[in-house]
């Protein structure tokens, strides 16, 4: 089933790290803000003309980003880590991995 809600598997000190910023200044950073996203990324995937044309909700695209290829998380400040899609208490999950960032 390619639908529903995604719930994330992050270590609290990875999420702190995040929001340091907000935290420095006495600001509260709540799922709202923009300093608080992150976005997970299949390889990218192309489409003839045609096939764009004629996608409808519902539709699967199969990608050729592999199951066992790590995906790339981004967080708002820029920070790259490889990342696992899974599933935890069966919700799916992302399961965090190396850092990509040069530090």
């Amino acid at each position: 089933d390619a639908a529903g809600r995604l719930d994330w598997a992050l270590p609290v000190e990875w999420l702190q790290r995040l929001a340091g910023s907000e935290a420095e200044h006495g600001e509260q950073a709540g799922p709202d803000s923009s300093a608080n996203w992150l976005s997970v990324e299949l390889a990218p995937v192309a489409l003839d003309e045609a096939s764009l044309e004629s996608l409808e909700v519902g539709d699967i695209i199969a990608t050729d980003h592999r199951c066992d290829q790590p995906l790339v998380a981004r967080s708002a400040d820029g920070r790259t880590f490889a990342a696992f899609i899974g599933a935890k208490n069966g919700r799916k999950a992302v399961r965090l991995g190396e850092s990509l960032s040069d530090e």
